[in-house]
């Protein structure tokens, strides 16, 4: 075998997840574990981030998610990708909450929650500015959102959107801000107040735009800052891996 380990400090990754719960003050804060945890392995670091104070998990795929039940985490896990009929199936199944960004994706988790015969508790993505999945549709979404409150089989008990470029332009990091404001507006006039609401992910806790009751943190808790390496910037983080290996040789080289 290569004599080239990774390896990861559960000290440090407990650190990072202190660090930025005391960085959102008020807040819960879920821990992002998608992508096998960026690397670190999903299982350890989900126990030790929920033993450190993380309210909730976040992962991509429901797969993901049903890993972390099967090694018996009973924390909230959100899902944040798009499902197809199985996926919603296994995320029901899991008691796993899907994110629903349309009437499409509405459909598809209520009717896995009808053939599991149990409520689903979903949040509702919405795009204020990042161009990825969501409505940007005023009416659009609260069309949708009226449509989760009269279903018997879901819970919609939340409503997100996900900052651009908090790390680095202000002034875009509000707008995102004010429009989101204004949809919770317009969900509340048409009787609609979903518990939950997040928009910050690390970027919006480490440059003071946290916003909502809860904040989504991915690589911060690994130890990076979403702007890059200026250690200034760092906030306290830890790298949360080394790579330590055997050095096989070392010689001087001529010049040229």
């Amino acid at each position: 075998m290569r004599p080239t380990r990774m390896v990861i400090y559960r000290s440090r990754i407990q650190h990072n997840m202190r660090t930025l719960i005391k960085s959102a003050p008020g807040q819960s804060v879920m821990a992002v574990v998608k992508a096998d945890a960026y690397g670190h392995g999903a299982r350890q670091i989900s126990r030790w981030v929920l033993d450190a104070g993380a309210s909730c998990l976040g992962v991509a795929l429901p797969n993901e998610g049903s890993e972390l039940r099967e090694a018996g985490i009973a924390a909230p896990i959100l899902v944040f990708g798009s499902l197809d009929t199985e996926q919603a199936e296994e995320a029901a199944r899991q008691r796993l909450m899907p994110t629903v960004h349309d009437e499409d994706s509405f459909r598809t988790v209520e009717a896995a929650a009808r053939r599991y015969q149990r409520t689903v508790s979903v949040h509702l993505k919405v795009d204020t500015g990042m161009g990825r999945m969501g409505l940007d549709d005023i009416g659009e979404i609260v069309k949708i959102a009226k449509a989760c409150a009269q279903s018997q089989w879901i819970d919609l008990s939340g409503v997100y959107t996900h900052y651009a470029v908090s790390e680095s332009e202000p002034a875009y990091t509000r707008m995102q801000i004010d429009r989101y404001k204004n949809i919770l507006s317009a969900l509340k006039s048409a009787g609609i107040e979903p518990y939950w609401r997040h928009l910050s992910n690390t970027g919006g806790v480490t440059e003071d735009a946290a916003e909502g009751n809860m904040a989504r943190c991915g690589i911060g808790l690994y130890g990076y800052h979403p702007a890059g390496d200026n250690v200034h910037r760092q906030n306290g983080l830890k790298p949360a891996a080394d790579w330590a290996t055997r050095i096989a040789q070392v010689k001087a080289v001529k010049k040229g």
